[in-house]
């Protein structure tokens, strides 16, 4: 009898999570269905400043964007909405995410109204909230979404700053890029790029925290986001 019920409550639970997929299926083919049978220009998503990119590059591999200089297929929440089988850049100097309209022009979507965007596979990121703590890096408050967890999560920041050389009397834009890592912990966020400053954004485990940089210093030293990821999930178990 004990076997009977076990059974029945593993089956009910595969039902209910097969469900609750198809579910989110079918919520996707009909936003998908909606944004086909309107008009695109009248999507919400298509209603905004024309985006222009005026630098000149040096080099077809130095560019201003994350991940290609060339459009990438994803989706976006905006005003609530989400949208899906887009063409999508994110500017990372100006930290705007950027659709593709028609033919080759672009819309610069309004930051305030992102929740939250995906570019390509496995990259999502979250419009986080405003902090002083992030305020030197915040930008429009895009952030790489690297882990979430139950006790701790952690974002990424990806900058690229701009430095103008003049070649054959024509001025040209170089990019350089760097990356800020974040901790939330409970409501707060920290930078955490420096081990002394995971152990501040920590301080409940700073005896693990030091003995499993001790033990992955190499990591953390030649892979910086993979350290911080599994650190993370060992401090969660």
């Amino acid at each position: 009898m004990m076997k009977k019920r076990c059974l029945l409550f593993l089956l009910n639970l595969i039902l209910i999570n097969s469900c609750l997929s198809q579910a989110q299926s079918l919520e996707k083919n009909l936003y998908n269905l909606y944004d086909n049978l309107t008009q695109t220009q009248n999507n919400e998503v298509y209603n905004g400043l024309e985006y222009v990119d005026l630098d000149r590059r040096l080099s077809p591999d130095d560019h201003k964007f994350y991940g290609s200089f060339n459009l990438i297929p994803g989706s976006v929440i905006y005003n609530r909405q989400p949208y899906y089988n887009l063409k999508l850049k994110y500017d990372l100097l100006e930290d705007v995410v950027v659709v593709h309209f028609i033919d080759a022009n672009h819309i610069r979507l309004n930051s305030k109204l992102v929740t939250s965007f995906a570019i390509g596979d496995n990259n999502a990121f979250v419009r986080l909230p405003f902090r002083k703590s992030l305020a030197s890096f915040y930008g429009h408050g895009f952030f790489k979404e690297a882990y979430k967890g139950n006790g701790y999560s952690l974002y990424i920041k990806y900058i690229k700053k701009k430095v103008e050389k003049i070649k054959d009397q024509k001025i040209y834009s170089v990019f350089n890029d760097s990356e800020v890592y974040v901790i939330q912990n409970g409501e707060t966020f920290f930078e955490a790029s420096r081990i002394k400053e995971v152990t501040k954004a920590i301080p409940e485990k700073e005896d693990l925290i030091k003995l499993f940089y001790k033990n992955y210093s190499r990591l953390y030293r030649s892979n910086r986001r993979d350290f911080l990821v599994r650190l993370l999930k060992s401090l969660d178990n």
